[in-house]
């Protein structure tokens, strides 16, 4: 569907992911909005309320989005375990180094107000135990001896996670580009293979 057959608000909620996803949310102005959307400003009202329920709206979206993307993978009977977990984190990582505004935004309110009660905290929960049953239903064994499955299953995200929201931080030192697709299936790779058997 080309941006034409949008309608103006379907345009205004896809603007404001975009800007979110590559600025910020912090970044996220009326204006640039609407000059994204190819709207008028008055439109944003007219058919959100407020740049805030926009932003509440986006927000959401963005998390029903996430909430249906790990299951796919890690249940894809064609590919082994290992492969499934390699395709389920790239694709976690590539996300979030594509669109680093969009996980920002949503871990605004844990890391800034320190508030644990959202949306987005409750759903992450809700998939690390996703990830801990479907592994173990696998039979997927830690390889670091004396390390719970839970605990690699942290240790393993914190590694994915750090990096794609902050490569400004890793990169200068790993002397790398995550963005390259071959350097990202590499680091996942040896992410897996340091961890699970």
């Amino acid at each position: 569907m080309s941006k034409d057959e949008l309608s103006g608000k379907e345009r205004i909620y896809l603007a404001t992911v975009k800007i979110i996803g590559k600025e910020g949310i912090r970044a996220l102005t009326t204006r640039k909005i609407a000059q994204e959307a190819g709207v008028n400003i008055a439109a944003i009202n007219y058919y959100y309320g407020s740049k805030d329920k926009l932003v509440e709206e986006a927000l959401s979206g963005t998390l029903r989005e996430m909430s249906d993307f790990p299951s796919d993978l890690l249940d894809a009977e064609a590919l082994e375990v290992p492969a499934r977990l390699q395709a389920f984190f790239q694709g976690i990582m590539g996300s979030m180094l594509k669109h680093p505004g969009i996980p920002k935004a949503h871990l605004y309110a844990p890391f800034i107000e320190d508030d644990f009660s959202t949306p987005f905290v409750h759903l992450f929960k809700e998939f690390l135990e996703d990830v801990h049953t479907k592994l173990t239903e696998k039979g997927v064994q830690v390889k670091v001896k004396d390390l719970d499955l839970r605990i690699a299953i942290v240790q393993m995200f914190s590694a994915l996670v750090m990096p794609a929201m902050f490569p400004q931080m890793f990169e200068p030192f790993a002397q790398v580009k995550l963005k390259d697709p071959l350097i990202l299936k590499k680091y996942v790779a040896g992410l897996i293979d340091h961890y699970l058997e």
